[in-house]
């Protein structure tokens, strides 16, 4: 499930997939400019800071998604093993 953190007010967005994330980011930013809201500049720094934060939730996303694969793989690999034992009994 795809997610972005808006560099405005830092909420985290999330949707089922790409094109829908891509609205749900349209309509927040139109919020964003509809409320002409004063944001504090951030400082290099703290744009470093929460670059490298946002950076490690997308990895732990990965993460996430790649044990979901895996094990949707093993699954498959074990339903594949059974077949071919059935087919080698068969002979």
């Amino acid at each position: 499930m795809p997610s972005y953190r808006c560099p405005i007010c830092g909420k985290k967005l999330a949707a089922i997939n790409g094109e829908n994330l891509k609205t749900l980011i349209e309509v927040h930013m139109k919020t964003h400019m509809n409320n002409i809201e004063i944001v504090k500049p951030k400082t290099p720094r703290e744009q470093l800071i929460q670059a490298i934060r946002d950076r490690i939730e997308i990895t732990k996303m990965n993460i996430k998604r790649l044990e979901r694969q895996l094990k949707e793989q093993k699954g498959i690999l074990k339903i594949l093993y059974k077949s071919l034992e059935m087919l080698e009994a068969e002979k």
